[in-house]
């Protein structure tokens, strides 16, 4: 699959901050089920502060680091959970890009913690991460876009336009729709 990678201001590509657009979730799950419906993300994100939710690689098997910010989420009700996350520049972040742009990671993972009762019927879920991985176990999960250069203050303004505004409009509108989702 392909990643769609967007700007190019003529500064060198590892000297600025960038952004990652995908699919988290495709919210498909029933209720009280091990995976998430799109009611349940819906709760998740209305319950859950972005900046609890830490950006790892392959669910922090080699390393716990976090490696971008999750700066927006919203659930989209035909697709399902997107995120948009920021790199700051460094070492372990543009290696990250150069990962995604040549394909060896193209897909998002979530990692959340259930509570359940006797009969495995989940009762709550709380997200706690989202990983950049190889191999998502939902195939639809991925990376659709990366944003950098001339581009990158667009999004944080539409990222901050976005926080302030109540989430009536597709935030689509306001970040630019560049990928086929």
């Amino acid at each position: 699959m392909d990643v769609y990678v967007h700007g190019n201001s003529g500064k060198r590509v590892d000297e600025s901050p960038w952004f990652l657009i995908g699919l988290a979730d495709e919210g498909k799950g029933d209720t009280g089920s091990f995976f998430f419906s799109k009611s349940e993300l819906r709760q998740a994100v209305a319950s859950t502060d972005v900046s609890a939710v830490s950006i790892w690689i392959e669910h922090g098997t080699s390393t716990k680091e976090v490696m971008g910010t999750l700066a927006y989420w919203w659930v989209d009700e035909v697709d399902g959970l997107y995120i948009v996350v920021r790199f700051e520049d460094s070492a372990r972040s543009r290696a990250l890009r150069n990962w995604i742009e040549n394909g060896l990671f193209t897909g998002i993972s979530m990692g959340y913690r259930s509570s359940y009762d006797f009969r495995m019927f989940v009762q709550s879920k709380t997200i706690y991460e989202i990983s950049i991985v190889h191999d998502p176990f939902h195939k639809n999960c991925r990376i659709l876009q990366i944003v950098s250069g001339g581009e990158v203050q667009r999004i944080q303004d539409a990222v901050e336009a976005l926080l302030r505004s109540p989430r009536t409009d597709s935030p689509w509108d306001a970040l630019g729709r560049y990928a086929a989702c």
